[in-house]
């Protein structure tokens, strides 16, 4: 399962992306600034 995480830039975010790292969980980032054209 791929969990993509919002804002793993900020300060909660970023924290909550190393967690479910460190749990070998599979994660996608997100920025939201970005268009989702580009990605």
């Amino acid at each position: 399962m791929m969990i993509a995480v919002m804002g793993a830039a900020g300060r909660v975010g970023s924290q909550v992306a190393a967690l479910l790292l460190r749990e070998g969980a599979s994660i996608r980032v997100l920025e939201h600034r970005r268009p989702l054209v580009t990605l």
